[in-house]
């Protein structure tokens, strides 16, 4: 043993007994000399690096982590504050020392882990609270399988009152601990991510980041939000964000559903190359459980004027990022996953709504679009056309259903300029091509409607086709292309 091990050894040794002699009381005096021994520890990497491959150091200082918890519970007195502080600085030595490396974590696990939880299940002190999950982070940090037992215990162990104790209590500092805990947790193990978004930690802990990353958002220079947005990157990629939503809860969950919508949203927007594992099972679940249930109602009432401006505005908003996001999903799975769930009929009924209800704006006629409400819902329009392409792309079942709930006149009337749907007439032509292609009963539909000048004049024309009479009946065909 080197004289650096002795040293390191007799410090501990030093600091131990001096407890034991007296641990019923920590005067001034001891409190001093403790403080003292410990920060000599912390700040010695040498000796921190002996002390973390050693048996007997990790003895040593997960007994003195033992005396620290169950010394005298004095609320309010010197002697209960100055144990708090001793118990924290232990704490932090520990987290220290095991930055060494695997082989000071796999020395002190799972006696270091036990005494961890302990101390988690009593503790009501924000700082222990936060220097407990440092430790947690720092004894698996090398170690998946070790990172992955201690993951598995803290989210079934804690219950429900420990573990709202614990997240209610952190501050931000204290939220960045814990997020990048749950991160090395799940972040290479799809069990571990259910494990942890269906636990009562886990949804108790989801409701409140949510809650809280707007604000976090607003300070561009705060870690607390990339945080977030790889936590929620991780369940995307593990192909289970559905689950996410699922847990989120209570009087505001449309708040929070909108935070996760644009988190969402801006990866799929900002990425060039993005995986998204079960693209069908997500995008069915936000038609479904959010545009359906939820969004769609919302942003009827809205366009009818049955809610107050204030709160329009927040549908509007969740709505458009509602609907980008089930637009940019379904570029990654079969169009089928929501034709099959009948949602042509629902875009379409909300596009004839907005289309009644929202005036096209444009410029020549509208000075100030600025000035546009936010029950108007700005790319609404657009939007809905966008996913109707989409879904009727090479789906023949798809285009029959337009016309079958009236969509055929309602997109017919989008072939117009409407500067606050930008390039709506453009996206239309192209869905008006689209229901046209290989569909005779949509063809034979839109010739009678132009028949009846019920169609924009240039849009068959610049969507390939244009009329003729045979045999006295009115039909499409493709025109020629010009020379």
């Amino acid at each position: 043993m080197s004289d650096t091990d002795i040293e390191g050894l007799k410090q501990l040794q030093k600091l131990l007994i001096g407890l034991l002699d007296d641990s019923s009381t920590l005067s001034d005096s001891k409190f001093t000399s403790t403080v003292q021994n410990l920060n000599n520890l912390r700040s010695d990497a040498e000796i921190r690096q002996r002390l973390g491959q050693s048996e007997i150091a990790w003895s040593h200082i997960i007994h003195i982590l033992i005396l620290f918890r169950n010394g005298p519970i004095l609320p309010g007195s010197e002697v209960e504050t100055n144990r708090i502080q001793l118990l924290n600085n232990t704490l932090l030595l520990c987290s220290n020392i095991l930055t060494i490396g695997e082989s000071a974590q796999v020395i002190a696990f799972p006696r270091l882990q036990t005494e961890v939880f302990n101390i988690l299940e009593l503790s009501h002190f924000t700082p222990v609270t936060v220097s407990c999950l440092k430790v947690l982070v720092n004894l698996g940090a090398a170690n998946p399988a070790i990172r992955n037992q201690i993951f598995k215990l803290f989210i079934s162990r804690l219950n429900d009152d420990i573990n709202g104790r614990i997240v209610d209590s952190l501050d931000d500092n204290g939220f960045s601990v814990l997020i990048i805990y749950i991160l090395g947790g799940i972040g290479n193990s799809d069990m571990n991510c259910n494990a942890f978004v269906t636990s009562d930690f886990g949804k108790r802990s989801l409701n409140i980041f949510i809650s809280k990353t707007e604000n976090w958002n607003t300070d561009t220079n705060h870690k607390n939000f990339d945080l977030i947005y790889a936590l929620i990157d991780t369940y995307v990629r593990f192909g289970i964000l559905d689950q996410v939503f699922t847990a989120l809860s209570g009087y505001d969950v449309t708040d929070k559903y909108f935070v996760l919508l644009k988190i969402l949203d801006g990866k799929l927007s900002s990425e060039s190359s993005v995986t998204i594992p079960n693209s069908g099972s997500l995008v069915r679940f936000l038609y479904h459980n959010i545009f359906v249930q939820l969004v769609k109602p919302l942003a009827v009432d809205c366009m009818t004027r049955k809610v107050e401006h204030d709160i329009s505005q927040k549908i509007a908003s969740l709505t458009i990022t509602l609907l980008e996001c089930i637009k940019n999903l379904l570029a990654y799975t079969s169009n089928s996953v929501l034709v099959n769930e009948k949602a042509v009929q629902e875009f379409i009924d909300l596009l004839k709504i907005a289309d009644r209800e929202i005036p096209r704006k444009t410029l020549k006629t509208d000075n100030k679009l600025e000035d546009t409400k936010s029950y108007e819902f700005p790319s609404l329009k657009v939007l809905l056309i966008g996913i109707l392409s989409l879904l009727v792309e090479k789906n023949q079942g798809a285009k029959d259903e337009v016309r079958q709930c009236g969509g055929l006149p309602v997109v017919l009337n989008q072939c117009n300029i409407d500067d606050i749907n930008q390039f709506i007439r453009e996206h239309a032509i192209l869905l008006v091509k689209g229901l046209l292609e290989n569909n005779p009963e949509n063809q034979s539909f839109v010739a009678a409607l132009e028949a009846k000048q019920a169609v924009p004049s240039t849009a068959l024309e610049e969507a390939g086709y244009e009329t003729e009479i045979t045999d006295g009946k009115i039909a499409l065909k493709r025109r020629a292309p010009k020379n």
